[in-house]
């Protein structure tokens, strides 16, 4: 028999099988994370269906996978890691308080990091700053997104969602 290597850019039928996956809860939450885990996909060029994983991992609504995205979201070295990661918390809206209050403060702590990084200068052809700008970029979105399913509130910059923490962080969100 011959087998058939797929390339990075002929991953429909990866896609298909992960999306399929996400509607098995834990049982697809688990072959997801397997997946994600593979040393296949662990090379530069399948980062974006990485991220497909990612997302999917989240639409499973299993609990006990929000470690690892919250991992992922913020550990990551790639941006479109740490944004599917980031949006895919948004599906563990309906849990408890108190695992939506923890992924949370995780979330906005290493939101505060990248905003803050950020602007540490004003010199805008400073290397380390840019690439914080090109993150911040790509996160504060699908994160505010995040975040406002978590918390049920509406910012739009680290600084409100670092306010609006300080403020709630022990009173009852609902």
């Amino acid at each position: 028999s011959t087998r058939v290597r797929r390339e990075p850019e002929q991953k429909g039928v990866f896609v298909a099988a992960t999306v399929a996956l996400g509607t098995m809860g834990k049982d697809g939450a688990k072959e997801l994370v397997k997946a994600y885990k593979a040393t296949k996909f662990k090379k530069k060029e399948w980062v974006s269906m990485r991220a497909v994983i990612l997302k999917q991992v989240g639409k499973t609504k299993d609990v006990t996978q929000s470690k690892f995205l919250l991992d992922e979201a913020t550990r990551a070295p790639e941006d479109p890691i740490m944004v599917a990661a980031g949006e895919a918390l948004g599906g563990y809206q309906g849990e408890p308080q108190k695992i939506r209050k923890d992924l949370a403060k995780k979330l906005i702590v290493k939101y505060g990091q990248v905003y803050g990084n950020a602007h540490a200068n004003l010199d805008p052809a400073d290397p380390v700053r840019q690439r914080f700008m090109q993150t911040l970029a790509a996160i504060a979105s699908p994160w505010n997104t995040t975040l406002g399913r978590l918390t049920s509130q509406d910012y739009r910059t680290a600084p409100e969602w670092q306010k609006y923490w300080n403020k709630n962080k022990s009173k009852n969100w609902d």
